[in-house]
């Protein structure tokens, strides 16, 4: 495994850039002043709903990921995609690690402008997206994208001959019952379209890869493993098919937070890319992946109704605050669309039961987990509470960015979301 000798050096803003300048860039003024005015209040302060980060948090867990990279000899790509946030992103990539992954071209370029030199986009690359990336693969970027298909191929080398650049290309394997876009390893697609980028005088192949967080979908441990397992066999065959024909690859890289989680070996894997150890959620604490202790962000809302007739409390976070994820995984949905927690140290409240039954864009409803009403006299209108997320990745993209609280409850910064 190859590990950058020297410290990496933070990420950082570039300076702002003429108003002519043709690409378009994020504009979050506005919003980070509103939302900066909460710093140095107390989290019982602040305008709510708002998302609450745990800075200490992400900082464990990434160093936790890293240590486990290290155990099984492999380098990590961390994926930038839920963060979005280039504070986040230098907890996530410390001081090791030099390469990363991103899905929206505009965090590409960001993260390209702010230092990190060797990224993969792992959302669907479309042809007309070379347009994008190829002004930054001129000016150093290791750009990889990912494809699945000869044709797709073939249109992208069109376009990178057309903007005069060589790009580099990963190919998906479809692994678990096609769960996702990928070609098996075994066909001779697979062989067609490996041949067909490597002979391409624009494109370039550079590694393979597999994405096994379906894994996290079995309840058993031991079914979970398999499955990672059946993942990280499938690379290693894929590579031998491709040595037969006389083609090398760098990477092969397995995806996923439960694939580097619970992998008893990554033997003939060289990268693991993952992201949602940063901030962990429900559906992997419900996994068995992570501690409710672990999970970095939470939902700060205030109760703002209660109906006498019914019993139910409302609260002003609803789908266009939270993940409309009901932990699908498992049949009996145990948290709901997010488990209520003191806004003291995020801790359940009660023993645990008080989740979010049902919402709409604004409010939502809490109630026990049995359908059950909660007293009103333990959560009185204007109360505040937190919500441990089903879903980290869909519920921080429909916020602007994230409130670091400290363990005092201080706000003590804002970090915007860099598609904000």
């Amino acid at each position: 495994m190859s590990i950058p000798s020297s410290p990496r050096r933070p990420l950082s803003a570039p300076p702002a850039t003429p108003a002519d300048d043709h690409q378009e860039r994020p504009r979050s003024t506005a919003s980070s002043s509103f939302h900066g005015e909460s710093v140095g209040r107390h989290i019982g302060e602040i305008a709510t709903p708002a998302l609450i980060v745990d800075a200490n948090r992400i900082q464990r867990n990434a160093e936790a990921m890293t240590a486990r990279a290290h155990l099984l000899g492999v380098k990590l790509r961390p994926h930038l995609k839920t963060c979005q946030s280039l504070p986040v992103a230098n907890l996530l990539l410390g001081e090791d690690w030099d390469t990363a992954a991103a899905a929206t071209l505009m965090d590409v370029r960001i993260y390209f402008e702010a230092g990190l030199k060797n990224i993969r986009y792992t959302s669907p690359f479309a042809p007309t997206s070379v347009a994008a990336v190829a002004p930054l693969i001129r000016e150093g970027l290791h750009f990889e994208a990912i494809v699945s298909d000869q044709d797709l191929a073939a249109l992208l080398g069109l376009e990178a001959k057309r903007h005069g650049v060589v790009l580099n290309l990963v190919i998906e394997l479809t692994v678990q019952n096609g769960e996702r876009s990928g070609v098996d390893h075994g066909s001779e697609a697979f062989i067609a379209l490996a041949k067909f980028i490597d002979q391409h005088p624009h494109l370039a192949l550079v590694g393979i890869y597999a994405d096994a967080s379906a894994a996290a979908g079995h309840e058993e441990r031991a079914k979970r493993i398999a499955a990672i397992e059946h993942h990280r066999e499938t690379l290693a065959e894929a590579q031998k098919t491709l040595a037969g024909i006389g083609i090398s690859v760098g990477t092969v890289s397995i995806g996923s937070t439960p694939a580097l989680t619970e992998a008893l070996s990554l033997n003939g894997v060289t990268e693991a890319c993952a992201g949602l150890y940063g901030f962990q959620d429900l559906e992997q604490h419900r996994a068995g992946l992570a501690r409710l202790n672990e999970i970095a962000i939470t939902v700060l809302a205030t109760v703002i109704q209660h109906c006498d007739k019914t019993g139910r409390i409302f609260i002003d976070a609803g789908s266009l605050t939270l993940a409309q994820d009901a932990c699908d995984s498992y049949p009996d949905k145990e948290h709901g669309f997010g488990l209520v927690t003191s806004v003291h140290d995020a801790s359940p409240l009660g023993p645990g039961d008080i989740v979010v039954t049902s919402f709409s864009q604004e409010q939502g409803v809490i109630a026990r987990r049995n359908g059950e009403p909660v007293p009103t006299d333990e959560l009185p209108v204007g109360a505040r509470i937190r919500i441990l997320p089903n879903h980290a990745c869909v519920t921080v993209a429909v916020h602007r960015g994230y409130h670091v609280v400290s363990a005092d409850g201080t706000v003590t910064d804002y970090w915007p979301r860099t598609g904000s």
